[in-house]
Parts: structure tokens; sequence; C-alpha cells
């Protein structure tokens, strides 16, 4: 299996708790995806290589915010060859938008 690096959220994205407090207007910043899973991520803290947001993982009834190690992202594999991706395309929206995708 060859190494992959997953690129990591830029300076732009606040550090955690930098939005605590706006609830459904807190913004997403990155959005991950591999198959069926998705990451939208509002906040992250560089030192700890951890992540907030909204997760997907398949099953729409779980969906939730939560916090995420991206280095237990970057080990994730389907079928053992394809890694988790950064969305290039991804436009910054309120995680409120996101949710309602959800139900939630």
């Amino acid at each position: 299996m060859t190494e992959h690096k997953l690129q990591r959220p830029g300076p732009e994205t606040p550090d955690l708790y930098e939005q605590d407090g706006l609830g459904r207007k807190a913004i997403v910043h990155e959005h991950y995806f591999i198959g069926g899973c998705d990451w939208w991520i509002t906040e992250y803290n560089k030192e700890k290589d951890i992540a907030f947001g909204f997760a997907c993982l398949g099953d729409p009834q779980s969906a939730e915010l939560g916090y995420v190690s991206l280095a237990e992202l970057e080990q994730i594999r389907v079928n053992g060859v394809f890694p988790v991706e950064l969305d290039m395309w991804w436009d910054k929206c309120p995680v409120g938008e996101v949710m309602e995708q959800f139900n939630r």
C-alpha cells in the first residue's frame, strides 16, 4: 500500500472552539469524503491534529456533530487502496445547510 498524506485544513480554518456558540451558523471550511462517508470540518487544531464538524458515515440516521482525528482518517482505505480525499471544489457554507440534507 502506498502512503497517502491527507491534506490538512488551511490556516483560515478556525481553531477548536473558535466557532463555539454559533450552532448551525458555524462555517464548514473543508469537506473530506470516501465512498459513502463524509466529514464536514468547521474547526481544526493543528497541534492535536483533531477536527470538529458534522459526519455521515453512510447512515444518514446516525449523522452527527463530533470530533475526528485526521491522522486516523489518513489510515482509512476502501478495498485497501482508495484513501480519504479532500473535496477541492468545496464551497464554504453554514453547517446547518449540510445538516438539513440529513434532516438534522
